[in-house]
């Protein structure tokens, strides 16, 4: 015969636990939805218990995953909220090249002082990104040194620039007349400079007044055509320098009727200083090649006249212009002769004359004129006793 247990209800009509063997209450037994959360144990439900894609985000507690329930690649850029990714969150290091937008890096992103020359691409510092009043002379790649008043020039031989002093000449000059407030003249042309410095508007230089404090020293005639006052006793010095020395021909002076003048020749000079004279030989001009002072001793004599009647003759030296102009006549001296007997036959006529000669190649001219006469015999020059000689004068101040 079957053996049975009892079965203990409680009060309420139910089996006590007590009366429940262990492992008895299968799945089968369970009622849908009869296991509630009292009726599971802590940690009781594992990965084992819970279905694939059962767990979704509203059963996880807000912050309770944490770096170590992340599988390595499981959370990507859709995983992410927008704006949630902050500085600490990122490892040192971790943002390289290729995390980086284009043109993400803005200015506000660059610390100050951390674009070194290392990070500046060739040619990418152009003219407007250089300040103004930026660049000084130490950031110039030059080839030497600098010195005051010099400037940068393009060298010739190689690119780069090269220091070189400051050389303004004809060649190169460019601008506009300096006014005279600037150190200029404010003229391009001589006579215009002149005027505008008071000197004059020709090439003859005119002073109000001028006072020096050294040496003046003049190369050539000086002329003053007014009073001198000097404060100190003047001393020249004069020398005359023997220029030209030649004796007449035996010419005869009585040339014609009273009032006939005429040239006398001369003959060949023993002295002929070329720099200053030009003559040919038996002609009667000598001409003056350069301006200046001269001094002219002028002789003619007569020993053996063959007038028989009384004759009065006059000498004088002529000064023409290169242009054949008559400059000056400078009378020199004149003779009687009585006749041609032995104790009235001779005569002699000399003289000196200084002459300033203003121009280049005037020349002069020795002649005689007949003032009276008796009979037209010849009166012939003794060149023994007559000549001309010609003396270059210069004069110093000391």
């Amino acid at each position: 015969m079957p053996t049975f247990n009892k079965i203990i209800l409680d009060s309420s009509g139910s089996v006590s636990s007590s009366n429940i063997a262990s492992n008895a209450i299968t799945s089968g037994k369970l009622a849908s939805g009869a296991v509630t959360n009292a009726k599971i144990g802590a940690d009781a439900v594992d990965g084992t218990k819970i279905a694939d894609d059962s767990i979704n985000s509203e059963h996880i507690v807000a912050d309770s995953i944490d770096s170590e329930h992340y599988a390595p690649g499981s959370i990507d850029r859709f995983a992410i909220a927008d704006q949630q990714v902050r500085d600490s969150a990122l490892a040192d290091g971790a943002v390289i090249t290729a995390k980086l937008f284009d043109s993400a890096v803005t200015t506000a992103k660059i610390a100050d002082a951390n674009v070194t020359t290392a990070k500046i691409a060739d040619d990418a510092v152009t003219n407007d990104k250089v300040a103004n009043d930026a660049i000084r002379i130490g950031q110039i790649d030059t080839s030497n040194s600098s010195s005051v008043g010099q400037y940068l020039q393009a060298s010739p031989t190689t690119e780069g620039l090269t220091w070189v002093s400051l050389s303004i000449n004809n060649n190169n000059w460019s601008g506009t007349d300096l006014a005279v407030v600037n150190g200029g003249t404010g003229a391009s042309s001589a006579s215009s400079a002149r005027t505008n410095l008071g000197l004059g508007d020709s090439s003859t230089v005119e002073f109000n007044n001028l006072e020096l404090g050294s040496d003046l020293i003049v190369n050539g005639q000086t002329f003053f055509y007014d009073t001198i006052t000097l404060n100190d006793p003047l001393n020249v010095s004069t020398t005359a320098t023997k220029i030209f020395d030649c004796a007449f021909t035996t010419f005869n002076i009585n040339v014609g009727v009273s009032g006939t003048d005429s040239a006398v020749t001369l003959g060949t000079p023993s002295t002929k200083n070329t720099t200053y004279i030009t003559h040919t030989n038996n002609t009667s001009n000598v001409t003056l090649k350069l301006s200046g002072e001269y001094r002219i001793v002028y002789s003619m004599g007569v020993t053996a006249s063959g007038a028989a009647n009384r004759s009065t003759i006059r000498c004088m030296l002529n000064h023409y212009s290169s242009g054949n102009s008559l400059r000056q006549e400078y009378p020199v001296d004149s003779m009687y002769i009585r006749s041609n007997g032995a104790n009235y036959n001779s005569g002699t006529m000399a003289g000196q004359i200084i002459l300033n000669s203003t121009a280049s190649n005037d020349y002069i001219q020795p002649r005689v004129e007949v003032l009276d006469r008796e009979s037209s015999g010849t009166i012939r020059l003794n060149t023994a006793y007559s000549s001309i000689q010609i003396y270059r004068v210069t004069r110093s101040a000391g």
